[in-house]
């Protein structure tokens, strides 16, 4: 006995369509979850292999913040006061720890520093970063323009250190000097007066208290990126992330200056290889 289908092309139809979602259903939930797995485990072995033996790390970060005013009160002083947040920054990276003597290897060809962001809890102030001459850290500095990228001079000989006066964006290529940049937050409060019985008045971190600017107008987080190649043309990248609260458990920047000294205790300091 026969069984006659009516309408055999909706039947066909229907059966392709049942057939293509169970083929799809296979795929989504069967095969294509292995086939990431094994994607996913190539890319964490081949990431483990380029990055088994680091050769550049972050030794030590050192930050000083403090602040400046400009005085502009005309007879009566401390009557119009623009008053500015700063902080320098230096970053010293260790080239030695996996290899001793200097090669090819472990001195650096090209420096470079991009990804600048700057995030704060207020808008008061205009925020730059730049790179900043270790001759005058821990001075106060208006001249500090914001920027996307930072290019380094590298210095290969001592001839070459013997011309150079660091105004520029410098590093040597055996990473014997720290990278140095400074942190302004120009007029964080303009026209300001401060009132006060001393006869004498630091032009520091006390300033903003005197001003009464809250510690939250002057905190914020930056974060960039730091490459390097080394003489083999091997490319390095390293994610740095600062937060500055301004305020710690015992000191604040009231108090005139806030100084951190950071230093390398885990692997996650480590400049990872680039294009892997």
């Amino acid at each position: 006995m026969k069984i006659r289908v009516k309408h055999e092309s909706k039947a066909l139809i229907i059966a392709f369509i049942s057939l293509a979602a169970i083929l799809y259903a296979y795929w989504y939930f069967i095969v294509s979850p292995i086939v990431n797995n094994i994607s996913f485990a190539n890319e964490v072995s081949k990431f483990i292999i380029k990055n088994d033996d680091p050769i550049f790390k972050i030794d030590e970060v050192i930050l000083y913040s403090s602040a400046a005013a400009e005085d502009k009160s005309e007879g009566q002083i401390l009557k119009d006061l623009d008053i500015s947040q700063f902080t320098d920054i230096s970053i010293k990276i260790d080239n030695k720890s996996y290899i001793s003597e200097l090669n090819n290897k472990n001195t650096v060809s090209e420096l470079y520093i991009d990804n600048i962001k700057i995030t704060k809890e207020t808008d008061q102030g205009e925020s730059r970063l730049n790179y900043k001459s270790p001759i005058i850290f821990g001075k106060y500095s208006d001249s500090i323009e914001q920027t996307d990228r930072i290019d380094f001079n590298i210095l290969h000989t001592n001839e070459d250190n013997k011309n150079n006066d660091f105004s520029k964006p410098t590093f040597f290529t055996d990473c014997s000097n720290p990278i140095t940049l400074g942190y302004l937050n120009k007029n964080v409060k303009t026209n300001a007066e401060i009132s006060t019985t001393k006869e004498k008045i630091d032009f520091n971190g006390k300033l903003l208290k005197l001003a009464d600017v809250p510690i939250k107008d002057v905190a914020y987080r930056v974060s960039f990126q730091i490459h390097l190649k080394n003489s083999l043309e091997e490319s390095f990248v390293y994610s740095m992330d600062l937060n500055l609260p301004m305020q710690e458990k015992s000191s604040s920047i009231y108090d005139g200056y806030i100084f951190k000294k950071m230093l390398n205790q885990s692997k996650s300091y480590y400049f990872l290889r680039e294009n892997l």
